[in-house]
């Protein structure tokens, strides 16, 4: 077993918390579910889940309108703290860890939002973020200012909805998810490892059998970001079909269950998996090195269910390469979950994008009331080895608590039990994380 905790680690964590408070304070003004003023798109919370993930809704110092043109500014910044408990297998594996203890930024971020008021309005969106990145193969950490969002959606009629320009592809649930406001602090190493999160493309959508499924398809190809002729970068093929077999959340509750699917050519012939366990200031020894390869496929299969405050979910993600090489290796990637909200509602859910949306408070901390409170535990694995690739592999149980002080500030704290076992070597390591998310 592992080892406790030193009293520093200990001792750090309570100011950690006190600090974190005082921080989101200023920042928890809020119009919360029951104060939404009249005339607010009741899908906001499901918009700023898909498409823009942590666009909070307008206030007047933030937003524009015109005949043409309306938008919203919004920011968002994640302050991170972590202490790491090791046994003595973790210190001769990964060293000491202290190092990794310091209080980083993890992602700064500024956009706008908005729609072009056509007769049938379309949406658009662009973000950015500095020092804002991935955990993923495809995003560098030497990144400064990172373009995260540049699309526009069109509605089609009947047909759905086109969206071009650089988004999230869909692949899961998890990616479609708000990053900011997600059950866990970080998103599961698999899905960090083996997808990336954004690519340039045209996609279209539409849901179906009154608004109980939804199909997502699309293309896509990075060459604009990536410095590579459109010929010599990969390309993707992706879709996404989700359904409601059961939509009652006032009788047995709602069963959502997805199934994607992916396909993308490899240029310039070698691939690359990479992550840390679901912490951000972490050493990354789960990596695959470069190796060759044709092309690769996933296929991922989601369910979720939700009944009043309670929330269960989990995904399962397969990841096979074509690379005779090395044995044409697949990789496998799972986590499941189960949440509890102990003093509030159901996550909000969309039918018509198949997307869980973001908690928000029906009585703010700021407004007088205590927010909402969300705890759980979380279970996820990760393995990088077969074939002739030698990646590693881990899992992690984690213990879930978050306080959602508003629609626009989360205070979460997770704990996690790491195993890794990489180059036959087995450790076991604890850590003890702090997020302070806000939205302005």
């Amino acid at each position: 077993m592992p080892n406790m905790p030193g009293r520093r680690g200990m001792n750090a964590m309570p100011r950690l918390v006190a600090l974190a408070v005082c921080l989101a304070l200023p920042w928890t003004t809020s119009v919360s579910a029951d104060e939404k003023p009249e005339g607010a798109d009741p899908e906001q919370d499901v918009i700023s889940t898909e498409a823009a993930p942590e666009a909070p809704p307008p206030r007047r110092w933030n937003a524009f309108e015109s005949r043409w043109i309306s938008g919203l500014f919004f920011g968002g910044m994640a302050l991170d703290a972590v202490r790491y408990a090791q046994n003595p297998a973790s210190r001769e594996q990964l060293g000491d860890l202290t190092e990794y203890e310091v209080p980083v930024i993890r992602v700064m971020r500024l956009g706008l939002a908005g729609t072009f008021n056509f007769k049938r309005p379309w949406r658009w969106y662009v973000s950015g973020a500095y020092r804002g990145f991935d955990q993923g193969f495809d995003r560098s950490e030497d990144d400064a200012w990172s373009l995260f969002d540049l699309w526009v959606e069109a509605p089609l009629g009947s047909i759905g909805w086109l969206t071009v320009g650089k988004f999230k592809e869909p692949l899961s649930m998890e990616r479609l998810m708000g990053g900011g406001f997600m059950p866990g602090i970080e998103r599961a190493m698999g899905t960090d490892a083996l997808t990336p999160s954004r690519n340039v493309g045209v996609q279209l959508g539409n849901h179906f059998a009154n608004a109980r499924m939804t199909w997502t398809a699309g293309v896509f190809n990075d060459w604009a970001f990536t410095g590579e002729s459109f010929d010599r970068a990969a390309s993707q093929v992706i879709g996404r079909v989700t359904g409601l077999p059961m939509n009652s959340p006032d009788g047995p509750g709602l069963l959502h269950l997805g199934v994607s699917g992916r396909y993308s050519d490899v240029k310039p012939g070698v691939l690359r998996f990479k992550t840390t366990p679901e912490v951000f200031s972490f050493p990354t020894v789960l990596d695959t090195g470069e190796f060759p390869a044709r092309s690769m496929t996933h296929g991922l299969f989601e369910a979720y269910y939700q009944k009043g405050p309670l929330w269960l979910g989990g995904e399962y993600l397969v990841t096979r390469v074509d690379s005779p090489e090395y044995g044409d290796p697949v990789f496998r990637s799972t986590w499941v979950q189960a949440s509890w909200i102990l003093n509030g509602d159901s996550r909000p859910y969309s039918p018509k994008r198949g997307v869980f949306g973001v908690l928000s408070p029906k009585r703010s901390v700021s407004n007088g009331g205590r927010g909402l409170f969300e705890v759980g535990v979380r279970y996820s694995a990760l393995d990088l080895e077969d074939g002739a690739v030698r990646g590693g592999e881990a899992s992690r149980l984690t213990g879930v608590f978050n306080w959602y002080l508003t629609g626009r500030s989360l205070l979460a704290f997770n704990y996690g039990l790491i195993r890794l076992d990489v180059d036959n070597e087995e450790s076991y390591t604890q850590a003890f994380q702090l997020r302070l998310f806000l939205l302005f």
